[in-house]
């Protein structure tokens, strides 16, 4: 069976401040077009701005792309996979059998617990801890999931 859950992980200042990024991002454009000229024409200086505005605006694109992603919690075959999903890549965060995972909720443990774990919230209801073999996982999950992690295998 194949189950699927996602979530996304934004808000407005992040959306804010990705089109800030992209916009900056284009500024260098830019300024590296003018810089390239210069550079061509024998001044060095502009030779040195031309690359500091090519690693800028790279920075800028990188942090743009991760600053709004999707978080997927799958069950397939009796595995929960969670993942983030950026635009131009996913990355597994954990993935294991359901027989191998604790699962706990996220409203009673203490801070000590829960310390040396990824955050994956993104809303305030529906909020577990899930341990694995090597990784502890903070994230939002729905009943379903919630209930075949206690019975170790799919419902």
């Amino acid at each position: 069976m194949f189950y699927r859950l996602v979530f996304t992980k934004t808000s407005k200042s992040r959306h804010l401040l990705k089109i800030v990024l992209l916009i900056a991002g284009l500024v260098c454009d830019i300024a590296l077009v003018f810089g390239l000229i210069l550079a061509i024409l024998g001044s060095y200086i502009y030779l040195l701005t031309f690359f500091v505005g090519l690693t800028f605006s790279i920075v800028f694109r990188l942090v743009a792309l991760t600053l709004i992603y999707d978080i997927e919690c799958k069950l397939q075959g009796g595995k929960l996979i969670i993942s983030k999903i950026y635009p131009n890549k996913t990355q597994v965060v954990l993935s294991e059998e359901l027989n191998n995972l604790k699962v706990y909720e996220y409203n009673n443990l203490s801070d000590t617990f829960a310390a040396n774990c990824i955050d994956l919230f993104v809303k305030e209801d529906g909020r577990y801890l899930i341990e694995g073999k090597n990784v502890k996982v903070l994230c939002n999950l729905d009943k379903y999931i919630y209930a075949s992690i206690l019975e170790g295998k799919e419902i």
